[in-house]
This record gives structure tokens, C-alpha cells and sequence, in this order.
């Protein structure tokens, strides 16, 4: 069964063939990456160069690939579970490159490079890819290295407990949004979690990005306590969209993999989601999401999670476990092809029932989560 890279239909019109073929080839290259063809890694560093991925997050290592309808997926090649990946990526024809899963055959549209700033050095002589990397059609800017936290899924614990200051950034986002390599349509502020004491210092560092750029910049991160009117002042300085992760759901699994960070924040958790969703205009456009991790916890907890967040107006996004080096959970498996498709299948119902889709909305930030163009019309 095949496709044409050319195909013109609308995401509505897309058949209904056509979009199972190509959420399950997106389901298994989340799942178990994918396998390269030697004529396909010969093409794949004809147009990139002998670095093919960088893996400075778990969730963002790998190749990322624009299918037809504008379907991104990101997919792992070079971990150690990518032996078993059932998707491979070959090259047909004039060098055309293709996914092929048992019987279907996806072309790529469009190979998503890494960003042509790499080994650009900032004015503070440190390369600006410590607090910036760019993905798809965003820019990540990472203020902390390290992290107030300790998530065994995470490799940002083990990091030095490193503040960037605010020009810093500043500088570093001016240099990704020049960048015409991989142009960037909007800015995203992620990285470690701020100790409390140093609370003041990232709201600082929110303000400055927002005011220094005309891109739309989005916030990630985990709630704060005791720190009222955060949210109220970084939205009335420009911020565009919040997302205030609950990782993992179900208490057990939530505190053997979050540990502090279950214990300090989650109690407050649904009171600021809440208070985020009245500040973005309200429940479902997708202003305010929260990520829930697939694969670390039963089925049925993530599901509820998912109708937990949704219940509170808030944009569940599924982002599926990967394991990385370095963590407390790299010996834990990928998650299950099935286990994706079930979780994806059923969480549309759930969100559905309250009015709501699965986010992100932006095509090419759908790279490394479980939803298609077809969950944002």
C-alpha cells in the first residue's frame, strides 16, 4: 500500500486508509525508531553531513521526517531498541527516501535538518547550543541546566545545577531565529526546574525573552509553589502559551519516577493548570497543555490522566517514553507499538467527550507525541 509524497488533499479530505497508514508507521517509529538502509544513511549525510542527530533530550534524538498531510515524526535510529524497529527507511529512485512498515510504503516529503547554528559561539564564549536548540519550527531555550528535581526518566538531575543569565538567552534566541537552515516559527523556554529561592531570577529570564523577540514564546514547566501572581505577570508581559506537565498520573508510579517533584507540586497542580486556562482565554484552544508520559505507568492511569486534564480545560498531549542513557529508567523498554495505538484511540474518545483535542496543535511540534494533523483541525 503506498502514497504519493505530491498527495494535494486537505487534512480533511485526507482517506481514512491513508491516515491509518500513516499513524502506524508514526506509532512504531515512536515505539521502536527505525532501521536505515546503507543507501539511505548514504542520502540522509549527502544532505546533512556526518551528524545525523544530537541527543540532547531524550525525546528529540533521532531523525525527524515530514510525511505527507503534515505528519512529523521523530525516530530513533541509533539506540540500542532500534534493532527491533519494525520501520525502515530506505531510498528509491532518485534518491527519494521512503518508510516502509510490512506492506505500506510512506515518502518523506521533507528531511527536517538540525539547525545550522551548531558550534556558533555566544559573547560568553560557551557554545550557544547549552541553552539553545531548535526542532522542527521551534526554538528550545534551556535558563537552568540541572534541575530542582530528580525524575528517574530524566538525565537533567545529574547535570550541574547551572543559571544562565538573561542576555544569555537572549543573545542565543536572535541566533536560532536568523537561522535559515532551519527557520523557527516560535520560541519555546523549557530545560530544569528553578529551586524556589531562585524563582525570581526565571521570572526575570521569561520577561526578557518575551520582550526581546517578535516570535510567540511558550513556557514548560512544573507548577510553583508558593510563588502567586507568576502566571498573571509573564502572561500580562506577552507570554503566548503555558504547559505545565503532569508527567505521570497515578500516584505509585508518579512518585517512584518523580520522586520530589511529585511531593512538592502535585497537590497545587490542578489549581494552577486551572488558573493558567482562565489567563489563556479559557478551556480547549489550546493555549495551556499539560504532557502526560505514555509507558510509565498502566494504560488505565493514563488514561485517566488524560481525562483529569481535560476535565480542567487543559490540552492533554501524549508523549511516549523513551529510554536514555544516563537515567535511572534506561533499562526500561520503549513502549509497545499496541499500547500507543490503544492510548491514542481511546484518549481521542476521552478528550472528545469534554469538547476537546489531543495537542500540541502545531504540525511540526507533533514530531515526538502521539496526534496528527487530523487532532488539531
Amino acid at each position: 500500500m503506498q502514497m504519493s509524497a505530491t498527495a494535494e488533499a486537505t487534512v480533511e479530505q485526507v482517506p481514512d486508509w491513508e491516515r491509518r497508514v500513516l499513524e502506524d508507521i508514526k506509532i512504531h517509529c515512536l515505539s521502536h525508531g527505525v532501521r536505515l538502509t546503507e543507501r539511505a544513511e548514504q542520502v540522509l549525510r549527502a544532505v546533512q553531513g556526518d551528524v545525523l542527530t544530537l541527543h540532547e533530550y531524550p525525546t528529540t534524538g533521532g531523525l525527524t521526517f515530514e510525511l505527507p498531510h503534515g505528519v512529523f515524526v521523530n525516530a530513533p535510529f541509533d539506540e540500542e531498541y532500534c534493532v527491533r524497529a519494525e520501520v525502515v527507511v530506505d531510498a528509491e529512485g532518485d534518491d527519494d527516501l521512503v518508510l516502509r512498515l510490512g506492506d505500506s510504503e510512506v515518502p518523506v516529503v521533507r528531511q527536517v535538518l538540525l539547525p545550522g547554528y551548531l558550534g556558533v559561539v555566544g559573547s560568553d564564549a560557551q557554545p550557544i547550543t547549552e541553552v539553545v536548540m531548535s526542532h522542527g519550527d521551534r526554538a528550545r531555550l534551556s535558563p537552568i541546566d540541572g534541575c530542582a528535581y530528580d525524575c528517574g526518566f530524566c538525565d537533567m538531575a545529574d547535570l550541574p545545577y547551572v543559571m544562565y543569565p538573561a542576555n544569555v538567552l537572549v543573545e542565543a534566541l536572535a541566533v536560532a531565529a536568523s537561522d535559515t537552515r532551519l527557520p523557527v516559527r516560535h520560541a519555546l523556554i523549557s530545560g530544569g526546574s528553578p529551586r524556589a529561592r531562585h524563582y525570581d531570577y526565571f521570572e526575570e529570564v521569561v520577561t526578557a525573552v518575551v520582550a526581546s523577540t517578535p516570535l510567540p514564546v511558550d513556557l514548560m514547566m512544573s507548577p510553583m509553589v508558593n510563588n502567586d501572581g507568576f502566571l498573571e505577570r509573564v502572561k500580562a508581559a506577552g507570554l503566548a502559551d503555558f504547559s505545565i506537565n503532569v508527567e505521570i498520573f497515578a500516584e505509585a508510579p508518579a512518585l517512584a519516577a518523580l520522586g520530589m517533584k511529585y511531593k512538592t507540586t502535585r497537590r497545587h497542580f490542578a489549581r494552577f493548570v486551572s488558573r493558567a486556562v482562565e489567563l489563556t482565554s479559557g478551556a480547549g484552544n489550546g493555549q495551556t497543555r499539560s504532557l502526560i508520559i505514555a509507558g510509565l505507568e498502566e494504560p488505565q492511569d493514563t488514561l485517566a490522566g488524560v481525562d483529569f486534564l481535560a476535565g480542567l480545560g487543559c490540552i492533554p498531549v501524549l508523549s511516549p517514553f523513551r529510554p536514555a542513557g544516563g537515567t535511572g529508567l534506561t533499562s526500561r523498554p520503549p513502549v509497545p507499538a499496541a499500547t500507543l495505538r490503544e492510548l491514542l484511540d481511546r484518549s481521542r474518545e476521552l478528550v472528545a467527550g469534554h469538547g476537546l483535542r489531543l495537542g500540541p496543535d502545531c504540525l511540526p511540534c507533533q514530531h515526538n507525541t502521539l496526534n496528527f494533523p487530523w487532532d488539531a483541525a
